[in-house]
């Protein structure tokens, strides 16, 4: 699960728009990552 928050925050990163707030998701539970993407 650490390596699929490390990915994802990496391309979250180039996209502020959405960089915290996904962010946040995926950090909170890994069911987040799925939510985020759609966002």
């Amino acid at each position: 699960r650490s390596y699929y928050k490390g990915i994802f925050i990496k391309c979250h990163l180039k996209n502020t728009t959405h960089s915290v707030l996904t962010g946040g998701y995926y950090h909170g539970s890994l069911e987040g990552f799925g939510l985020g993407l759609t966002l």
